[in-house]
Parts: C-alpha cells; sequence; structure tokens
C-alpha cells in the first residue's frame, strides 16, 4: 500500500474514471489505459509492471462523471472492480493522488524485508512488484538504473516500509 504523506490529500486530489472489467485498491497505484488512443489519460488501469509510468495512487472511489464520493465500507472491500461496460456508463472511478506532483512522498509497502534479496538497505531506486508493494528484489543503488520510485530508506523500526518519491510518472 502506498500512503501519501502530505495533510489533507483530498485538497490535491483528481478524478478518472475506471477502465472496464478492472480492479483496483485503495493505496494502490495505477496508469493510463490503452484502451483508447485519442486521450491517453482518459481512463485509467492499475499499474501492472515495472516499466510503466505512473498516474497517481488511490485514494478513494468515486460513481459517475462527477465522481460522487463511495465508501469502501458500501462497497463490502478495500477494492473496487469494475464491468465490462464501465466506460460506457460511466459508472465508477478513482480519486486519487498525481504522481506528477513531486511534493508528495509515500510509505510503501516492500514485498520481503530490505536486505532478503537484493542486499538493499531501503535506500535507493525500486521497481512495483504488484499494484500495492515494491519489489525489494528490484533495488538499484542511487547511482544505478532509475527505477519507478526512489526510497529515502526505511521507516524507523520497520524493516517492510520505505519512505519513496515517485520517479517515473506521466
Amino acid at each position: 500500500m502506498f500512503k501519501p504523506l502530505v495533510e489533507n490529500p483530498k485538497a490535491r486530489a483528481k478524478y478518472i474514471i475506471l477502465d472496464n472489467s478492472v480492479t483496483v485498491k485503495l493505496g494502490g497505484l495505477i496508469t493510463a489505459s490503452t484502451t483508447t488512443s485519442d486521450e491517453r489519460t482518459k481512463y485509467a488501469v492499475p499499474v501492472t509492471s515495472a516499466s510503466q509510468k505512473i498516474l497517481g495512487v488511490v485514494i478513494g472511489y468515486g460513481k459517475g462523471e462527477g465522481g460522487d464520493p463511495v465508501e469502501p465500507s458500501k462497497m463490502g472491500a478495500s477494492s473496487l472492480t469494475t464491468d465490462s461496460d464501465n466506460i460506457t456508463n460511466a459508472k465508477y472511478g478513482v480519486w486519487y493522488i498525481p504522481a506528477s506532483d513531486r511534493n508528495i512522498e509515500y510509505i510503501a509497502d516492500l514485498d520481503a524485508a530490505a536486505g532478503t534479496t537484493a542486499g538493499s538497505s531501503g535506500l535507493g531506486y525500486f521497481n512495483i512488484a504488484d499494484d500495492v508493494t515494491l519489489d525489494e528484489s528490484s533495488y538499484t543503488t542511487s547511482s544505478g538504473t532509475v527505477g519507478q520510485f526512489f526510497s529515502y530508506g526505511l521507516v524507523p523500526g520497520e524493516t517492510q516500509k520505505v519512505k519513496v518519491r515517485i520517479e517515473k510518472y506521466l
């Protein structure tokens, strides 16, 4: 899960309709859908690979074109799965913190304790393991290949949480 380290994140949030048949999670990463080629960020999908640039971090769910807030508890889970006609009917979307906002840092989960597979100290570049965690084995030093995220190191008292900023964004 990616947790923004900013006071009142909702004040910086933007809204976007989700693509058809996708599942997104609170604290998860989204990117632009390739469903339509005319507007590259008209719809969103979860980030699924280290090669994708990041549109933002999901902080809430919305309904319709206007994004009327929907509480996760009313949906029965901390994730949202759209129907196959979500785009046509503009049923659901997400409120997200734009990754291009360079003033926001995040607390992010690693998929393994720092140093488990890559000898990382939690300081350097990481890529995603999935849409809510970073891949500890993708670690490179700050002089290595730029990853999707740059980490400032471990969160004190935690072995699987790092403080990061997004490096590869739309």
